[in-house]
């Protein structure tokens, strides 16, 4: 259950007793700390430009490994010693290549088996690297707008000293200066829940209203945050009730106007303009799919064509 805190000033009051970061001093602790309690602002780059790095120096290092073996091979299975020619055949002879016989080694020449090693560990290490990346990739979200307002507000507090990072990593977050001023490769460990566009925009000003409305005086505080908050659970109610009575309207009251007009043209007026209102609905109170617009406009279409036809 995701929770909305009222946003913090740049410049707060100090901290109340009810702060629960009040025993964190300020920079990553106090910063850790907001992260531990809203997960949703756990942002961190991914590195993209380093872990594609990293990838191809592994495919450079293998690629040359490759060639090494393939060489290896040719020669050893050109060779008369011990059981070399073998060695693409069986594996059981490269794998006991030092093996000995009568108190000797049987081939005496490991290359290849050494080789054949260094590449299984670098391959694993690579194989590992390649499956993390594509797990960022395909599974972390960027930060939502909100959130990363949030933590640009909560870095620029007086609780946290007004932003005390001076690392290299000072400005990964941006700030309430130049909020535009963020890593572009930020992921956050649990992204918000997805919400239709009408949800989210709710939700960034939900707490933003309650504040003004006075909500600190009849809303309790909630100990997790130390201030006023308000559940995602809350505001997706909200909005679906409005989804509800949005979608209700869309249906009867372009109805009640084509039965109230007369000439052929107008119905079929309203019934453009009607659709055009609907396909733009789902696209911002639902997360409906190119698809399903098509197919709900079409839909609401044909009722209204039975509608003419009723009326005649």
């Amino acid at each position: 259950m995701n929770a909305t805190p009222a946003p913090s000033k740049p410049t707060p009051a100090p901290a109340s007793p009810t702060d629960p970061l009040h025993d964190l001093i300020p920079g990553y602790p106090k910063l850790a700390g907001r992260m531990e309690i809203m997960p949703e602002i756990a942002m961190f780059r991914r590195f993209g430009a380093l872990n594609a790095r990293s990838l191809l120096y592994y495919q450079n290092e293998l690629a040359h490994l490759e060639e090494q073996l393939k060489e290896l091979e040719a020669e050893d299975a050109k060779s008369p010693d011990g059981k070399k020619a073998t060695y693409s055949m069986n594996a059981f002879w490269l794998n006991t290549a030092d093996f000995e016989v009568n108190g000797k080694l049987r081939d005496g020449d490991m290359r290849q088996r050494e080789l054949v090693l260094q590449i299984r560990r670098v391959l694993k290490e690579h194989n590992n690297a390649l499956i993390q990346q594509a797990t960022i990739l395909r599974t972390m979200k960027e930060p939502d707008p909100f959130d990363l307002d949030h933590i640009q507000k909560f870095l620029a507090a007086d609780e946290m000293h007004n932003d005390v990072f001076i690392g290299p990593d000072h400005n990964t977050w941006g700030s309430t200066e130049k909020p535009e001023d963020y890593s572009k490769d930020l992921v956050v460990l649990r992204g918000r829940q997805d919400m239709d566009t009408f949800s989210r925009h709710i939700a960034a000003r939900a707490m933003h209203w309650i504040v003004k409305l006075g909500g600190e005086r009849w809303k309790r505080v909630d100990a997790r945050w130390g201030t006023i908050a308000i559940d995602d659970e809350t505001i997706l109610l909200f909005t679906f009730g409005v989804t509800c009575v949005v979608a209700s309207a869309l249906l009867v009251i372009p109805i009640i106007m084509i039965v109230g007009k007369e000439s052929l043209n107008e119905q079929l007026v309203v019934i453009a303009a009607s659709n055009v209102l609907t396909a733009v609905c789902l696209g911002y109170f639902t997360r409906a799919r190119r698809i399903d617009v098509f197919a709900v406009t079409a839909a609401f279409a044909a009722v209204q064509v039975l509608a003419i036809d009723a009326k005649q």
